[in-house]
Parts: structure tokens; sequence; C-alpha cells
């Protein structure tokens, strides 16, 4: 099969997770109908930033990756600063509770005896075994479980049609308004259109499309089947809704849905974190002799998820907000890496080029209000700060052994491993 199709799962490896289907459930009962909004504008934004993202001139110009990219614009050490903060946090943090949530599913859904961190250490395992041993299937599998997440979701909305609610919904919200917020949460789950390297964008426009009808059918079934109070203050009420639907098969459903999203998110991330280390390589970053070790790094970040699953990290509360601070990081480095792209890239006109600014520049600010627009603003903006500290630390270590003999502007090398 094609490798640009099998991209697609890609697109849409964080849309299908459990943190974005709660998210999208949350904004349901927060928004109401004025969330559908929120979710065709953060769908469009997507849309513009892979545009400028996935310019196809930028790889014509030797700017092929992200590394390239944020060095032509800002320099060796503030990409790589950039790129350690944007995209290492959101795998430890995310990998960890999603899989430690598949776990509970896994052991209150299907069978109640076995250990619910066994079944998470389990799934790393073979999701770390499945990159060392079958890396050049990554992207198929990818897609098989994206299917299976989707036709769950799908099957739900369906059996949704015919179900009567409990009580009649107002489909209002508890703000029944348009606001800042429900534009930057409903931004959140299509992250990930920048996962795939494919410049062919109109395909990655396509699967930003139906992930929004996806999630605009999720939402209407939610506001239908519960009231909004609930779906804001319950982190699984998509689990009630789906037995209220569909009873116990309901259950069955949206637990296969849980773990195979899951699996979904968790690989794209760890695809793309492994694709960072080849990229160092293909750039100059490390010495070539490194591509030997390329093994490693899979084997490194699955022992730090696994410790801090297993070190209880995981079933503390604060780790909830580690995760929106990691996705935060994330939403910031995107619009910078947009913006970066729009300042390199060729465009048909001077017009044009202006425009392609705009993404970036609403994805930063957007990013910025959900800091400080959180109620545990503080203690985000301690873990940014604190992240970017460590990145820069490990930024500087790497300047002085190896990179002060790399130019500061850098172009790919024209051999490739």
């Amino acid at each position: 099969m094609d490798k640009t199709l099998l991209s697609v799962g890609l697109v849409l490896a964080w849309l299908v997770t459990p943190e974005s289907i709660v998210l999208v459930t949350k904004g349901s009962g927060l928004g109401g109908l004025s969330f559908l909004g929120a979710l065709v504008i953060g769908g469009l934004l997507a849309v513009a930033n892979s545009a400028v993202i996935h310019n196809p001139r930028l790889a014509n110009d030797g700017y092929g990756n992200d590394l390239l990219v944020m060095t032509g614009v800002f320099g060796k050490l503030v990409a790589m600063v950039g790129l350690l903060s944007g995209r290492l946090p959101i795998l430890l943090f995310a990998a960890t509770g999603m899989l430690v949530s598949a776990g509970f599913v896994f052991n209150e859904i299907f069978v109640y005896w076995f250990p619910n961190f066994l079944f998470a250490f389990l799934l790393l395992v073979l999701l770390a075994a499945m990159h060392l041993f079958a890396n050049r299937h990554i992207l198929l599998v990818q897609n098989l479980l994206l299917l299976l997440t989707i036709g769950g979701l799908l099957i739900l909305s369906g059996l949704g049609v015919f179900t009567k609610p409990a009580t009649i919904q107002s489909y209002s919200g508890i703000n029944g308004g348009f606001s800042f917020i429900l534009i930057a949460m409903a931004c959140i789950p299509f992250l990930g259109f920048d996962f795939p390297r494919s410049a062919d964008r109109r395909l990655i426009s396509l699967s930003i499309a139906g992930g929004l009808l996806l999630l605009i059918v999720w939402s209407l079934l939610a506001m239908k089947l519960a009231d909004p109070t609930r779906l804001t203050e319950s982190s699984v009420a998509h689990r009630s809704i789906a037995r209220a639907v569909a009873g116990e098969q309901g259950g069955y459903i949206i637990g296969l849905v849980v773990i195979s999203g899951v699996l979904a998110g968790v690989n794209g991330l760890l695809h793309i974190n492994r694709q960072i280390f080849t990229d160092l390589l293909q750039t100059g970053f490390l010495p070539t002799s490194f591509s030997r070790y390329e093994w490693l790094v899979i084997i490194v970040l699955a022992v730090i998820i696994g410790i801090m699953m297993m070190s209880g990290f995981a079933g503390d509360k604060i780790l909830e907000t580690q995760i929106r601070a990691a996705v935060i990081l994330w939403f910031i480095y995107l619009g910078i890496r947009s913006l970066a792209a729009a300042h390199l890239g060729k465009f048909v006109s001077r017009f044009v080029k202006v425009l392609a600014y705009f993404p970036g520049c609403i994805t930063l600010f957007l990013g910025s209000f959900l800091v400080v627009s959180n109620l545990q603003m503080t203690y985000i903006t301690n873990f940014t700060l604190g992240v970017l500290a460590v990145s820069l630390a490990f930024s500087l270590l790497w300047n002085t052994v190896y990179g002060r003999h790399l130019p500061n502007n850098l172009l790919p090398r024209r051999k490739k491993l």
C-alpha cells in the first residue's frame, strides 16, 4: 500500500485517543452547540497550519524536516530546544497516562481479575517490540488501529440515532456561548497534522475533515444522551454514553475504542519521536556513527515510560495537569514551527506569504490563552519553564560537545544514511 496513504493514520493519531474523546465530550457539555462551531474553527486552523508546514517548496529548497526549518530561522540551539520541549514531554506524560487508563478499562470492562498496570505494561512492551522488530509495518498497524477506533465510534453513533434520551436535553451547554477557551479546546484534538512527512496536503486536509465530522457526530451524541453538567465534570462520561446506547455491549465497544485509541496515539507519538533521531542524523546534529544505535532510542523511551508507570506516578492526579502542560508545549511548538515555515516558504504571491503567517500567530495566541485561562496556571507555567530549562541545558551540553562544530544555519546532507 502507498506510504502516502498510510500516513493518514499519523494525521489522526492524536484525534482518536481517549484524551481527545474526553476533551470533546467535556467541550460539548461546556459549550453545547457552540462547541460544534469551535470544532470547525479548530479543523480549519489545522488545515491552514498543515498547508504551511507541508509546503512542498520547503523540501525542494532543502528544508525537509522540523530541525532544518527551525534552524533556518532561529539557529541550531533554539531549534534543538524547541524540538525537545515540543515533542518529548507529550510522549512521556501522555503515553504514561493513556496506557494506564487503558489498563483500567481492560480491568473494569473485560477481565476483572487481570492487574491493570500489568496490562498497561504489556501494551508498552508490545509497542516497543513492534518498533524494534517490525518497523516497516508501523504505518500499516497504525491505520488498522485507526480503523478499529473510528469503526467503534461510528457504530455507537449510528446506534445513538435510535436511542431516546432519558430526559430532553437543551443542547445549550453550561456556558451556552462562544468563547476563546472553547476554540482553544477544540483545536487540541487536531494536533498531529504535522506528524506525516508526506507533501500531499490534500490528503492531509481530507483526513482532518474526516476527523472533524467524526468529532461533530460524537459531540451531538454526547449532548443528546447526557446533561451538560455530567459531560463537563466526568472523565468517564463517554463510557456512560456508550452504555446508554447499547447497554453492556456498548461498554465492550467503548472499551475496545479506548484501548485501540491508546495504542494508535502512543504508536504515533513513538514514531514521531523516533523520527527526531533520524532527523538529527540526517541533518548533521549527530555523528553518522550513531545510526547503529537507533534501536536504543525506543528502549530508552519505553524504559522511562515504564518507570513512570511502575513508580505510581501514573496514579497521581497531578499527571492530568502535566499532560495538559505537555499539550500546551506541543501547541506552542507547532505555532512557532508554522511561523518558521511561513518565513522560509515560497508562495505564489507576497499577499499569500503574509497570509501564511496567520495560522501560526493564531496557534501561538490560543496556546498562550490555554496557559492563562487554566486554573492550574502557576503549576503549568512552572512546569513549562522547567521543561524549557532542561531542554536548554541538554542543548547547551550537546552544543559544547558536538554542535559548536556545525554552522548555525544547516542544510541537510545530500547523501542519505
